[in-house]
């Protein structure tokens, strides 16, 4: 008799497989609901980050053409490949 009430005891004391997996399921489903949203907002932040940094370099550019006047002669010799047109690719080769 003393065996049966510690097992029924014990029973009692914790959670069945099948509540554990319904707890389980419900976090699941509210993980898969946020996560869209999450990513969303992660991109929001990248886009703000850059949008700061350009208005960062604007900023330096300023003073520094408010200090100087204009850029020194050596960079306006220097090459900018950023300013060069580059050739396009044709669709489906990997040479230009």
């Amino acid at each position: 008799m003393r065996q049966q009430r510690v097992s029924q005891d014990a029973r009692d004391a914790g959670y069945t497989l099948l509540e554990l997996l319904v707890v389980m399921g419900i976090i699941a489903i509210l993980t898969a609901a946020a996560t869209p949203q999450l990513m969303g907002y992660f991109g929001k932040a990248k886009v703000q980050s850059v949008q700061l940094q350009i208005e960062n370099i604007n900023t330096a550019l300023e003073m520094y053409f408010m200090e100087n006047g204009n850029l020194s002669e050596r960079e306006r010799r220097a090459e900018r490949p950023w300013s060069r047109r580059r050739p396009m690719r044709r669709a489906g080769t990997d040479r230009i």
